[in-house]
């Protein structure tokens, strides 16, 4: 499993959400007198205006499920060729580029650019050759492989602390 790209997964898919239900909440809300689709731009749009404006409003979060979704898939597909390779990039650069217009366009003042950069960063990292799968291993397995023993895993009053230990290919992580 390649748990960047499940982590970029899931981030996109909460980004997602985040995204409409704010959004209903704090623009379209004002917007709607009746009804689910808000019709009410007051003196500045005409209503067709507005509806269009909502609909592409949650377009963007069903379009920003669908790569989650893919994003997931690859994360439980260890496919390591060129096809799988250009779509985790294709997403990670579209997130990037996401990123910096909400960023540019906002001045930095909307957090949805932090969002989307999370996302673009997990999925990058996660195309990187030897970041690709996670092991997890108790400390029962590593004391036996020589990375902890007995001694050093005892705590100060010598109560046993157990731990685990996340391990990519080129790297170690110990939680």
């Amino acid at each position: 499993m390649n748990v960047f790209l499940l982590s970029a997964g899931v981030t996109a898919f909460l980004v997602g959400l985040a995204h409409s239900a704010l959004g209903e909440i704090l623009i379209f809300k004002k917007l709607r007198r009746r009804g689910l689709v808000p019709t009410e731009g007051r003196n500045l749009l005409p209503e067709s205006n507005v509806r269009i404006i909502w609909a592409s409003w949650h377009i963007v979060t069903v379009f920003g499920w669908c790569l989650a979704s893919i994003l997931v898939w690859l994360s439980q597909n260890s496919v390591e060729n060129m096809q799988s390779l250009l779509i985790e990039r294709a997403i990670s650069i579209s997130m990037s580029l996401g990123s910096i217009l909400v960023l540019i366009g906002t001045r930095g003042k909307h957090p949805g650019w932090i969002g989307l950069l999370l996302v673009a960063a997990l999925s990058w990292f996660g195309t990187l050759p030897g970041r690709t799968s996670l092991s997890l291993m108790t400390d029962f397995e590593i004391s036996s492989i020589g990375l902890a023993t007995e001694n050093n895993r005892r705590g100060i009053w010598g109560q046993e602390h157990y731990f685990l230990l996340f391990y990519f290919r080129d790297s170690l992580l110990i939680t």
